[in-house]
């Protein structure tokens, strides 16, 4: 081989080092999506986040019915759909996480600990919305009048 030659080769091949590693931090970002959002969780995400809105839409006027919320939830799960919320998360994960980080994570989440976090962490989100809707449900009339009261108070 010429020198030349050579010298190109070695380019080409130190060139496609970052690209191979890339590749490698995105399959572990992926991995790590799939893993913490498998299909089942997606599910139980999407009824919780139903039974939320079902709530929502009783709190600020009529009750919707059962059938409407629905298919309000077909048409959300049309406009993000399983395979395009892992892409997305997979992209954020490779983002932010370094792929000993993502190692990391992909071993706590195989672990009977992480396993456990992730069965139960769409009830633990499901609770926290219902007590944090409840609580602003309750205080921001509260908050509406008193900025009223001190908007009427500022007028000349």
């Amino acid at each position: 081989m010429r020198p030349s030659a050579a010298v190109a080769s070695a380019l080409v091949l130190v060139a496609a080092v970052p690209c191979l590693a890339a590749e490698d931090h995105n399959k572990l970002a992926a991995d790590l999506a799939k893993l913490t959002l498998s299909q089942e969780q997606w599910d139980k995400t999407m009824t919780a986040m139903q039974e939320q809105m079902a709530q929502a839409m009783a709190a600020r006027g009529p009750k919707a019915s059962p059938e409407e919320v629905a298919l309000l939830m077909e048409e959300i799960r049309k406009l993000v759909p399983y395979g395009e919320m892992c892409d997305l998360m997979a992209g954020l994960l490779a983002k932010y996480y370094t792929d000993d980080e993502l190692k990391a994570l992909t071993g706590f989440y195989k672990s009977p600990l992480g396993q456990k976090a992730l069965r139960i962490m769409p009830d633990v989100m499901r609770d926290a919305m219902g007590a944090m809707q409840s609580k602003l449900g309750t205080e921001i009339p509260a908050i509406i009048k008193r900025l009223k009261a001190k908007k009427s108070a500022a007028k000349p």
